[in-house]
């Protein structure tokens, strides 16, 4: 049986799946994750990758955060540390929210870490044209975006807007972090 995080995660994915009405048969289709895994999903029985995660919020059409977003408390001004929601992927990958969507807000804020030789992919946004930056705070990050490939270390910033497929691979020896800014329209 998974944990309470993956239990919340099933909870809003079974929300969503209503809010949006798809079927799991329909979203299966939409999100090319098949019927099964996406019913153990939302039952909480397993965590999903961050791979079906992202298939999700194309699904949806909403950012991680905003997918991620009910599943903690969140106030519209202060987010305190110790509230900051974690989530960690069976490939060691931690995605912790630090600024989640919230209402009246444009800007989320993630620190992504991601193991040595761990690579994740999203072969769609879950909205074409959002802006991002990430920002290298340690080890490297081989990032691929719109088809360009680009090659971060500490200290480096890009910036760019999403209309394709995106892949974040670690090919250093340390685990990698880094801070994500989504600014939605």
């Amino acid at each position: 049986m998974g944990n309470d995080i993956d239990a919340k995660i099933g909870a809003r994915i079974a929300k969503l799946r209503e809010q949006n009405d798809f079927t799991l048969d329909n979203l299966a289709i939409a999100s090319g994750i098949s019927r099964a895994t996406l019913s153990r999903i939302e039952r909480g029985e397993t965590s999903p990758s961050a791979q079906n995660l992202g298939n999700l919020c194309t699904a949806f059409q909403i950012t991680m955060s905003q997918l991620l977003y009910e599943i903690e408390e969140n106030e519209d001004f202060e987010i305190l540390l110790r509230n900051h929601p974690i989530w960690v992927e069976k490939s060691g990958f931690i995605r912790t929210q630090i600024a989640p969507s919230a209402r009246n807000y444009k800007t989320e804020i993630i620190i992504g870490e991601i193991p040595s030789d761990v690579t994740l992919t999203y072969e769609s946004p879950s909205m074409c044209g959002i802006e991002e930056h990430i920002i290298m705070l340690e080890g490297q990050l081989k990032f691929e975006v719109n088809n360009k490939v680009f090659k971060l270390i500490k200290g480096d910033c890009l910036r760019f807007k999403i209309n394709g497929k995106t892949e974040f691979h670690n090919d250093g020896d340390i685990t990698n972090k880094y801070i994500v800014v989504v600014v939605r329209e």
